[in-house]
Order: C-alpha cells, then sequence, then structure tokens
C-alpha cells in the first residue's frame, strides 16, 4: 500500500511545480566544455610549437577529453531528451514514456562517469612523474595509481549490478526482479569519501618535491595556482557528499529528475581538474 504521506508530497509538487533548471545545467556543463576544450588546444599546441616527444600523459589526456566530452553528450541528452531538469511530475504527465529514457541514461552515465575521472587523475600521475622523478614521486604515484584502479572497480561493478536483472533499473514496474538499495548507498559512499581523499592526496604529493626541489620561479607559480585550483574540486567534493547525505535523508519524496540535476552541477569535476592541466604550458 502506497504511504498517504508521499501522495500528498506528489499531489503538493505537481500543484507547485519546481522550476525548471534544465537550462541552468546546460549552461554550466557547456561552458566547463568549453573552457576544457580551450585549455586542452592551448596545451597541444605550446607542446607542439616546443616540439615535445609525445608521451603517455599526452595519450591520457587525449583519452580524457573524449571521455568528457562523450559524457557531456549523455547529460545533453538527459536534458534534451529525458527531462532532466524538469519536475517528474511534469515529465511524466507530457511524456510517460520520459522517466524508462532518463533512467537507461543515467545508468549509462553511472557506468561511464568514473573512467573519465581516472583517467584524468592519471594523466596527473604521470605529468607529476615526469616533472619529479624521484623516489618519493614515484612510490606516490605508484600507491595512487593502484587506489585510482580500485576506486574503479568498486564503482563501476557494483554500479552494473545493482538490479537483478540489470533492466530492471530502468523498467521499475517489473513484477519481478529487485534492486539492492544497500549498493546504490555504497556507490554513493564511495563516490564520494574516497574521491575526496584521493583528491587531496594527488595534489599534496608534488607540494612535498617543491618544498624538496630548487625549482624555477615560474614552475613554483604554476604548481602554487594548481593547488589553489584544486581546491575546487575538493570543495565541489565536499558539497556532492552534503547533497548526497540530504537526499538520502529525504527518502521516497525526492524528485529524481530534478534531484540529479544538482548532484551533476557539482559533480562537474572532470571538467574542472582537466582545466588545471595548464601547468604545462609553462
Amino acid at each position: 500500500m502506497s504511504n498517504p504521506n508521499n501522495n500528498q508530497g506528489l499531489l503538493s509538487r505537481a500543484a507547485s511545480p519546481s522550476p525548471d533548471r534544465g537550462p541552468m545545467m546546460l549552461g554550466v556543463t557547456s561552458m566547463l566544455m568549453v573552457v576544457s576544450t580551450i585549455v586542452y588546444i592551448a596545451r597541444t599546441w605550446v607542446r607542439a610549437q616546443r616540439r615535445v616527444k609525445l608521451g603517455l600523459d599526452d595519450a591520457l589526456l587525449l583519452l580524457s577529453y573524449i571521455l568528457i566530452a562523450a559524457d557531456y553528450a549523455l547529460v545533453m541528452a538527459e536534458i534534451t531528451h529525458a527531462g532532466l531538469g524538469k519536475p517528474i511530475i511534469l515529465n511524466m504527465i507530457n511524456d510517460p514514456t520520459s522517466l524508462t529514457r532518463f533512467m537507461k541514461l543515467l545508468y549509462t552515465q553511472q557506468i561511464f562517469f568514473p573512467f573519465p575521472i581516472t583517467t584524468i587523475k592519471f594523466s596527473f600521475l604521470v605529468m607529476f612523474w615526469r616533472l619529479f622523478p624521484t623516489k618519493f614521486m614515484k612510490w606516490g604515484t605508484i600507491v595512487l595509481s593502484i587506489f585510482f584502479t580500485m576506486w574503479l572497480i568498486a564503482v563501476v561493478v557494483p554500479t552494473i549490478f545493482q538490479c537483478y536483472p540489470v533492466h530492471k533499473m530502468w523498467d521499475r514496474m517489473m513484477p519481478t526482479g529487485f534492486c539492492n538499495p544497500g549498493i546504490a548507498l555504497w556507490i554513493q559512499w564511495i563516490d564520494s569519501v574516497p574521491q575526496l581523499l584521493s583528491d587531496i592526496f594527488l595534489f599534496l604529493l608534488p607540494i612535498v618535491e617543491v618544498k624538496r626541489l630548487h625549482a624555477s620561479k615560474g614552475t613554483k607559480a604554476g604548481i602554487s595556482a594548481i593547488f589553489a585550483l584544486s581546491s575546487l574540486s575538493i570543495i565541489g567534493r565536499i558539497m556532492v557528499l552534503v547533497e548526497g547525505v540530504k537526499t538520502t535523508n529525504r527518502g521516497q519524496e525526492v524528485d529524481i529528475t530534478c534531484k540529479f540535476t544538482r548532484l551533476s552541477i557539482l559533480g562537474t569535476g572532470p571538467r574542472t581538474m582537466l582545466t588545471l592541466h595548464w601547468l604545462d604550458l609553462l
């Protein structure tokens, strides 16, 4: 039997729906995509002018950019074709099939999103290894590489199998099958707290080396700027964690197509981190 309080909440939202946040999200994600593209092109042009031999960090950054562009396309599809940002009650009234499309796209993005995050972090590790070829940096990159790989597996595998059968994820009206709420909580936790810690350790690595080595003023200034900008990623991660806890506490009354608007805007870490790769421009 349905909960009358939840039904009352739905009726209340239908009478006074939330504003459409889709255009805002479209603007934010598009702006970050443009900035990331400019930084990537500038980095590529500078390294070409310097006739720098292409390395592993260049390949990882190219792969990261392609994955980020694909993730951007998924977000655009969610906004334009699945009602992301609009109140779910309005989506269901206008197009009853929109929720199924949204859940399919969301499921795809949940599986896909950890890959650009991981490749970007690996590109930073390779860049740090190249700039600071010391024993401390090598051991630090090895440990963090293992951590990033384990994190990727710990997020992707449970996400794929959080529902049985798999298509129960987007077809919640199926009379058979089930979705494990414990896996959803696990994904929320591992995508926030370990991510936050990994961001902190990733950008702490070069600080030790800068103190030890006699780097040029330009390099020190560039690295200091990177640390300042990296705080944006860390702050964003904290905000995602707080928003996730609030969403969990609200339970069944959460409007899923509005909820993921806030989480998606806050979770723009990969695009922000890509813009920090301008250290190679120095």
